[in-house]
């Protein structure tokens, strides 16, 4: 049998000389700083990463009384127009945080996931709003409160509202989070048009949106929803998809097809968010649900090498892909978090860091060698005073190989080049340095998937 593991070279390329425009701020988040009832606040990992965009679903499972609409118009039999009604405290606050860390808000508008067990417990507020019109006027009044300054508000900007979640899913599945919209796809029609043109008579300048599947295209639901929408003339600005997977070639492969779904449908004006992704490597979500049974499997995966893995591979993907918005699921403790229950940074959070590192030096370069089928990815960025640059290099899967990174359009003066690897015991330390002199070289380094490397280089004066 012909070891393959032996002598395999990956080449890869980086040109400094060939420009390919800003790093964008696909970085995003689901959940503000404030973790376990506020009382650890993440905001310095938030400044540290530079965090462009929070989404705010979820947000009760850390900080239980915000967001939701239960939380912040509780009676929802109330009069909406009467900010008696309203309780915008806790809510202030935790959007106050968010902007404190330099992040755009994205808000959701409706509800969390109610996790109840699959033989089904009545849900408490995850229920399809029986008066549309009235749910529209408060949700209207929040957008006033949070953007206008009614009721004691306001001037955040929230450019991006996002009529509830989820809403192709339905009913309860076995082992699965219980579905989001208790109706008929026809009811969620209706409401999301009764709120869209609420929000969009007040503000022609907001974007609404709403999400049509989870992976790949939902073809009975998006369907019907894309073409209510155009044969009733419905605002839809950007639709709110989802992507958790086992491998990175499943954000690429469903984020080009849900975009020429979108096109085929006659809305290629309308962006795509990618506002839920994780990694996820297993057929159901059964370690959210049985947790002692599934997690120890599970959870070290995600939140070890192989999720970061991923994690960076995407990040570095995203930048070709055709995805507007992006909000990785999520800021929290555990699961698919970037910290551990301890609120230690896992390796999501480094492979984040990592990629950051170019994020803050700003200026692509054009870079070649990644691979779609091994969920390969290269990035590489220099800073404007041309003085520092780096590169990042993910292996999702693959044999052990020796790494040949050929690198062109270097300062004639020379250069360093620190090595760091994530899976490397020494890190967040170099595992080495290497000297360069002119203005093409070929480095060399070994990488056993799944790992990622991130090359900084200092160039001489």
């Amino acid at each position: 049998m012909t070891d393959r593991s032996a002598n395999h070279v990956k080449g890869f390329s980086v040109d400094f000389n060939a420009m390919a425009g800003a790093i964008r701020p696909l970085h995003g988040i689901n959940l503000g700083p404030w973790l376990w009832n506020g009382a650890f606040d993440a905001s310095e990992y938030f400044q540290r990463l530079r965090i462009p965009s929070v989404r705010l679903h979820d947000c009760p499972w850390m900080m239980p009384d915000v967001g939701d609409m239960h939380c912040v118009f509780p009676l929802s039999h109330a009069d909406p127009a009467d900010p008696r009604n309203y309780v915008f405290g806790p809510t202030d606050d935790y959007l106050l945080s968010v902007k404190n860390v330099g992040a755009n808000i994205k808000y959701r508008l409706g509800e969390s996931a109610e996790m109840r067990p699959a033989s089904g417990t009545r849900r408490q507020f995850l229920n399809a709003p029986q008066n549309h019109e009235a749910w529209a006027e408060a949700a209207l009044q929040i957008v006033k409160h949070y953007n206008d300054g009614w009721a004691d508000g306001f001037h955040h900007g929230i450019k991006y509202w996002e009529i509830w979640n989820e809403p192709w899913a339905g009913s309860p599945q076995p082992g699965a989070p219980t579905g989001f919209w208790n109706d008929t796809p026809e009811a969620f029609f209706r409401f999301y048009r009764t709120v869209a043109l609420k929000l969009k008579t007040y503000d022609p300048s907001l974007k609404v949106g709403a999400g049509l599947c989870g992976a790949d295209w939902n073809e009975d639901f998006s369907n019907s929803f894309l073409t209510f929408c155009r044969e009733t003339n419905t605002p839809f600005d950007y639709h709110a998809w989802h992507q958790y997977g086992p491998h990175p070639a499943y954000v690429a492969r469903h984020a080009r097809n849900v975009r020429r779904q979108m096109d085929r449908h006659g809305f290629a004006h309308a962006e795509l968010h990618m506002d839920e992704w994780a990694p996820h490597f297993q057929l159901d979500f059964g370690y959210t649900v049985n947790m002692p049974v599934h997690a120890p499997g599970q959870i070290p995966r995600i939140q070890g090498m192989e999720g970061a893995t991923l994690v960076a591979t995407v990040l570095c993907w995203l930048q070709d892909l055709p995805v507007d918005v992006g909000n990785y699921y999520w800021a929290g403790q555990g699961l698919w978090g970037l910290l551990d229950h301890w609120f230690r940074p896992t390796k999501i959070y480094e492979a984040f860091s990592a990629f950051v590192e170019l994020y803050n030096l700003g200026q692509r370069v054009q870079a070649a060698g990644g691979e779609e089928e091994t969920g390969e990815g290269i990035l590489a960025a220099v800073a404007e005073d041309k003085r520092s640059a780096a590169i990042l290099i993910s292996r999702f899967q693959g044999w052990q190989c020796e790494m040949d990174l050929r690198l062109d359009g270097l300062p004639t003066t020379g250069a360093v080049a620190e090595f760091y690897q994530l899976g490397n015991g020494m890190y967040p330390e170099p595992v080495r340095t290497e000297k360069i002199d002119g203005p093409s070289t070929t480095l060399c380094n070994i990488l056993v998937a799944p790992d990622v490397l991130l090359v900084k280089l200092r160039f001489d004066d």
